[in-house]
């Protein structure tokens, strides 16, 4: 379903409407723990790093839509030079907030929502957080280059 879904209406903010919308996303194919969480591989096509992203809700509320992503073939640097990439990251984009612990390169959101959404809406969202992690994604592969200089913020 390529095009913009029809306005549907709110409908609660919940797992169950997290899955609907993850499955409708053309190229997504999630997998839901039993406990309603959900876990996509994905891949830019443009170079080889590729994620594990994790979604779920959480909150008092289940009113804040968790988005993490770990970088699972980072390319061979230093932690230092992670390091210094992901604050060079955060200080020229910023979104998604880039991490690295002992070695790992994160990438995370956690969003506050409303308690009823759009289902077009969480849609958007979704594909543009999918979008955000390309766009990393295709920074980290020219910023990683030996020949690319690491500038400190």
């Amino acid at each position: 379903m390529n095009e913009v879904r029809a306005m549907e209406g709110k409908k609660p903010l919940t797992k169950s409407l997290v899955h609907e919308v993850l499955v409708g996303i053309p190229g997504i194919r999630p997998l839901f723990s039993p406990e309603g969480h959900a876990c996509v591989i994905f891949k830019n096509l443009d170079d080889d790093f590729f994620f594990t992203v994790t979604m779920t809700l959480d909150g008092l509320f289940d009113d804040v839509l968790v988005f993490m992503a770990s970088l699972e073939n980072p390319p061979h640097l230093s932690e230092e030079t992670a390091l210094r990439l992901a604050n060079r990251w955060n200080v020229e984009r910023r979104w998604p907030r880039v991490w690295v612990r002992k070695g790992k390169i994160w990438a995370d959101y956690h969003l506050p929502l409303p308690t009823e959404v759009e289902p077009e809406v969480l849609h958007v969202l979704f594909v543009h957080l999918f979008q955000s992690l390309v766009q990393f994604s295709e920074w980290l592969a020219e910023n990683s280059e030996p020949s690319s200089p690491i500038v400190m913020a």
